[in-house]
C-alpha cells in the first residue's frame, strides 16, 4: 500500500523479494491463491495486486530427484506418527531442516575421510575438518550440493513473477550456480517464458538516486533491473554456510 501511495505501482519500479522455500522449476510457487489479497483492507486489493505485478520472488530452485522425494515422504510419516504433524498436499520440507540433513551427511564423509587419513585424534580439529569441506561437490539425495573454497553453499535460484491471470507466482528465469548465467524456463512446448513487464514493453532503465537514498520527488530507493546490465549479473547470495564448524 505504501508503494501505491507514493506512485511507484506504474512499472517504473520492481520489487524483489526472497523466499527461501524450495519452488519446483516449472511449477507455481505456492504463495496461495491470489496472494495479493489482503484481509480486512478489500477496498484496496486492486491496488495491491498492480503492486504485485512488478514483484519477484528469488526462491531456492528445487530439482526433483527419486531418492529427495522417498526422504521427503519419510519425513512427512515420521512427522505425522511421532510429532502429530501432519503435511499440507503441497508442503515442502522446511529448507532450513533439509539444510541440517545436507550438514550431518557432509560431516559423515569427511569425518570418515578424515579418520581414515589421519587417525582418530585428528577427528577432534574442528578447523581441520571444515577445511577438509571446502571447494568440493557432493551428492546428496541425487541433488549436488556445491560447497566453495570459502565453505559457503553455492545454490541454484529460481525469479519468480505472477502469471499473467494474476493467481500465483510462477518461474521465469532460473541461476545456474555452476555456469553462473541466468535461463529461461521453458514452457511445455519449449519456448521461453517471458517475463511481463508491467505497463511497458522493456525493462525499467536505471535510476540515479542522490545520496539520502531518496529521489527528487522524495521516494525511497528501490531495487530496479538495470537497462544497462543485464539480469544474468543480479547478485545472487550464497545460503547456508559451512566455513565455522567448531
Amino acid at each position: 500500500m505504501a508503494a501505491a501511495e507514493l506512485g511507484m505501482t506504474n512499472g517504473d519500479y520492481v520489487f524483489y523479494a526472497f523466499d527461501y522455500y524450495d519452488a519446483p522449476i516449472g511449477e507455481s510457487l505456492p504463495l496461495g491463491t491470489r496472494p495479493w489479497m489482503i484481509d480486512g483492507l478489500n477496498d484496496h486489493e486492486e491496488e495491491a495486486k498492480l503492486a504485485y505485478r512488478s514483484l519477484f520472488v528469488v526462491s531456492l530452485a528445487n530439482v526433483k530427484t527419486p531418492e529427495h522425494d522417498r526422504f521427503s515422504q519419510d519425513v512427512k510419516s515420521l512427522a505425522a506418527r511421532q510429532y502429530n504433524y501432519t503435511y499440507s498436499e503441497n508442503e515442502n520440507i522446511n529448507p532450513f531442516a533439509m539444510s541440517e540433513y545436507y550438514a550431518m551427511k557432509i560431516l559423515g564423509v569427511v569425518l570418515n575421510e578424515t579418520v581414515t587419513i589421519d587417525g582418530v585424534a585428528a577427528a577432534s580439529d574442528g578447523a581441520g575438518l571444515s577445511k577438509r569441506m571446502w571447494n568440493r561437490t557432493y551428492n546428496i539425495l541425487g541433488r549436488q550440493i556445491v560447497l566453495d573454497e570459502n565453505g559457503d553453499r553455492v545454490a541454484d535460484w529460481v525469479v519468480n513473477q505472477l502469471d499473467p491471470g494474476g493467481n500465483a507466482f510462477r518461474p521465469v528465469l532460473q541461476w545456474s550456480s555452476s555456469m553462473k548465467i541466468f535461463t529461461a524456463v521453458t514452457e511445455e512446448d519449449g519456448t521461453p517464458r517471458q517475463i511481463v513487464w508491467y505497463n511497458r514493453t522493456s525493462l525499467p532503465a536505471d535510476r540515479t538516486f542522490p545520496a539520502d537514498n531518496h529521489d527528487s520527488t522524495g521516494k525511497p530507493e528501490i531495487l530496479a533491473p538495470s537497462g544497462e546490465h543485464q539480469p544474468s549479473q543480479l547478485v545472487v547470495p550464497s545460503w547456508p554456510s559451512f566455513s565455522s564448524l567448531q
